[in-house]
């Protein structure tokens, strides 16, 4: 603070007052009322200040900024801009207000102000509201996987009635272990999920969870706990689910060798789409990462990216589709090649925050892709790779992984959970991370 200390001055008021009182014929009548009734922050060097606007309580007598202001902001030499309904002087942290000095608002700081009568006080605890992370940051933090002694042989997360629900087969028999915040898992009981059936391709569609149990039987669950099997009319054998968007539900078929795209609107009836020959062969039936999400600007679309094709290969391909429209295959555009985006299997994509992410996957050399995040908001065309502010930091000791699942609650947390390592041992782990931005005025992470 540069301006000075001068305790004295409203008493001088006083002194000045009582004088005058007593030389005046008549008796003068000065205001009580110290109320302050405006006030703003101004700079010459940091104009974000005079942005801000204060609310003053006056029964708790705090003076502070609902939103705050933006990370970083300086606010250490701030010039208080103060209107008091009647004032003989005011001071902050017992120093003189003159209109012009500079205070440090760093840290709560204490107004004092005298009513026009030099007796009266009003004292306000002024708070300035700066934003303590990086809005453009994300914070990871580890929690705790459920806890079990059995043998994992596959394991599938998703985000499903408002909570993440976890499915382990061990071999022999399904579990499922339900969370809504990663610290604390509840273990449920399961009934009608076989564990032959394969994890990897279950899909939320129309408030269910639906998976392919064979050629022609689907399995569906209206709380994630108890499954139903339900006969399919198709063409041709269900092979696997890909994806779902709006009203209608993706999946493969085969016949003859040759595998097929196929569309349902109800989970029943199946429509053979595109055969996966020629333009369409690289399009992958196993392995592959896909997701529905809505991109900033335009209509929900669903991207499908690598994965092993019919042929065995695992791809580099990145699918793009939304309804009414035809599949676009991105792996043929120039700006796509195998150094900036190579063959991958066993990934996982999300939409956030008007973006696609991929995180993990093995690539067609058997090595785990060392990037531990990519992201596009080009809907798949073009992608970066995360930086310090959206990676996980390197000292929590996060290990590259594939297999894992990725799922984003309604909280805008992304949990990354289970995978397996480099040397094919399923990770015990779970993993939240939130756009610091995203999370204003939400309950903490």
């Amino acid at each position: 603070m540069t301006i000075k200390k001068y305790l004295f001055i409203p008493f001088a008021i006083l002194g000045f007052l009582l004088l005058h009182s007593c030389l005046s014929t008549t008796t003068p009548t000065y205001s009580t009322d110290g109320h302050v009734i405006s006030f703003s922050l101004k700079s010459d060097s940091v104009p974000a200040l005079a942005k801000a606007v204060f609310t003053i309580d006056q029964t708790n007598g705090t003076i502070y900024n609902v939103d705050s202001l933006p990370y970083g902001t300086n606010v250490k030499q701030a010039i208080p801009v103060v209107t008091a309904y009647s004032t003989a002087g005011m001071y902050f942290n017992d120093s003189v207000y003159t209109g012009s000095d500079t205070v440090d608002f760093s840290r709560p700081v204490i107004l004092k102000n005298y009513a026009q009568d030099g007796v009266t006080i009003r004292q306000y605890v002024v708070t300035v509201n700066v934003h303590k992370v990086d809005p453009d940051s994300i914070t990871w933090e580890e929690r705790t996987y459920p806890s079990y002694s059995f043998q994992t042989i596959d394991q599938k997360a998703v985000y499903f009635n408002e909570e993440v629900m976890l499915y382990v087969n061990d071999g022999s028999q399904m579990h499922l272990f339900t969370s809504t915040d990663g610290k604390s898992w509840t273990t449920q009981t399961l009934s009608g999920l076989p564990a032959t059936v394969n994890l990897q391709q279950m899909v939320v569609y129309n408030n269910m969870l639906c998976l392919v149990e064979n050629g022609q039987m689907m399995l569906e669950s209206t709380d994630g706990l108890t499954w139903q099997t339900v006969a399919v009319n198709s063409s041709y054998p269900l092979v696997t689910l890909v994806s779902a968007i709006g009203t209608e539900l993706i999946g493969i078929q085969q016949y003859n060798g040759t595998y097929y795209l196929c569309y349902s609107n109800d989970g029943t009836n199946w429509l053979t789409g595109e055969a996966l020959t020629g333009s369409m062969a690289n399009f992958p039936i196993s392995d592959f990462a896909a997701t529905s999400y809505q991109p900033t600007v335009g209509s929900s679309k669903v991207l499908v990216v690598g994965g092993i094709n019919a042929s065995g290969q695992i791809v580099n391909s990145i699918f793009s589709y939304m309804l009414g429209s035809s599949w676009a295959d991105f792996s043929s555009e120039a700006a796509l090649t195998t150094s900036s985006f190579p063959a991958i299997r066993n990934a996982s994509l999300t939409g956030y925050n008007g973006k696609v992410l991929l995180l993990g996957g093995k690539l067609a050399s058997n090595q785990l892709k060392d990037d531990t995040l990519l992201w596009s908001k080009s809907d798949g065309l073009f992608w970066t790779k995360a930086d310090s502010l959206t990676m996980i930091p390197k000292p929590l000791h996060y290990v590259y992984r594939y297999k894992q699942s990725v799922v984003v609650d309604n909280n805008y947390r992304i949990w990354i959970i289970g995978g397996k390592d480099a040397n094919d041992n399923f990770l015990k782990e779970v993993w939240v991370g939130r756009l610091n931005s995203l999370g204003f005025g939400l309950p903490p992470m």
